[in-house]
This record gives structure tokens, sequence and C-alpha cells, in this order.
């Protein structure tokens, strides 16, 4: 091997390992981003009237379709509901099944949900979203 080629091979072995600092140190920020994004996430119980455009919608159905699962077998299926007469038929069934819960559940369960506020009510499942 002559000394040139084995100078270009060091300069190259020399970038390939800055490189791969360089992508070890972002996968390491990306990690610590999204341990971050689940730590703060938080599930939201109070919905605006503002409209979100079908493409969105689409986008993160998109995303939830490559979400882990048992064995990789991605089970999911989604069903969007834009027809309002259905929303409300879905509504009122919800609810009626969350009464009967909430008729059933144990008086200690009873008292927690009351302090949270949670009742049987799922009007948010009617609120037009697009």
């Amino acid at each position: 091997m002559s000394r040139l080629f084995k100078i270009v091979l060091r300069s190259i072995k020399n970038l390939l390992g800055q490189v791969k600092a360089v992508d070890k140190r972002r996968d390491e920020d990306l990690e610590t981003e999204l341990l971050q994004l689940m730590k703060n996430r938080r599930s939201i119980r109070k919905y605006s009237n503002e409209s979100i455009p079908l493409e969105k919608i689409y986008q993160i159905l998109e995303a939830g379709r490559y979400a882990p699962s048992g064995a990789n077998v991605q089970p999911w299926i989604y069903i969007v509901v834009i027809d309002n007469e259905l929303k409300e038929k879905i509504r009122r069934e919800a609810e009626k099944i969350e009464r009967r819960f909430h008729e059933k559940a144990p008086d200690q369960l009873k008292r927690w949900l009351k302090e949270q506020g949670i009742t049987p009510k799922k009007v948010f499942l009617q609120k037009l979203l697009f």
C-alpha cells in the first residue's frame, strides 16, 4: 500500500469516527428529548371547538400504525367518524355504559371519580373536530 493511500485511508477513518460521534450525540439528544416528551405527556379531557384538518388526523393515524405491539402484529383499526348523527349515537351508548360502571363501582372509587370530576357524560365525543 502506498503512503498516500494509507494517509487517505486514515483520514477517512477519522472522518467516519467523527461522524459516528456526532450520530451518537444526536441519538443521545433524541433519546433525552423523547424521554422528556414521555414524562411530560398528559391526558387531555377538556377539548376546544377548534377544528382539526382531516389531513392532520390522517398523519396522526399514520404515526400510530407504527406503534410497537406484541409480536409486532400491529393490530390497530382506526375508525374516523365525521357524521354528527353517528357521533351522537356513539356518545349516548358510551354514556349509558359509563353510567352503569359508575353505579357498580366500589364506594372508594365513586368518591375518587367525584373528586376528580369524572362523570359518565361524554360531551367531547360529539364535538366537531374537523
